[in-house]
């Protein structure tokens, strides 16, 4: 049994944690759900969500959304819950220092939230 998965014997709490996080990562959307959300809302809105792939730059985040009015942000999509790599947290600092807007999001709220702020700050 892999360390990650093993819990102690008698250790009853732990188990219990364990069980309830995979339940509820069972129970959470799917990363492709929230992608697909996201694809929907953007092209709603006029926009474009383009699938990123960047060979031999390891860290690039998921999706470029562009929206009306020259509104253009990095997006990467997770599971409820998870964050970016250290790789993507690079690119994440990276964006950043170039004052490029790159977000991560990890549910439709989420997707939402940023649709909304890319709207009200260009408006």
């Amino acid at each position: 049994m892999s360390r990650a998965n093993h819990t102690p014997t008698g250790d009853a709490g732990a188990s219990n944690r364990s069980v309830q996080r995979l339940n509820a990562l069972s129970e959470s959307p799917l990363e492709s759900d929230t992608e697909r959300y996201l694809v929907r809302r953007v092209h709603a809105l006029g926009g474009e969500c383009l699938k990123i792939a960047s060979p031999g730059n390891a860290g690039v985040l998921d999706r470029l959304v562009m929206l009306p009015g020259e509104v253009m942000c990095f997006v990467e999509v997770k599971r409820l819950g998870e964050g970016p790599s250290k790789l993507q947290q690079r690119f994440l600092r990276r964006m950043n220092e170039l004052s490029v807007p790159a977000a991560v999001i990890d549910s439709r709220e989420a997707a939402d939230a940023l649709l909304r702020d890319l709207v009200r700050i260009h408006a």
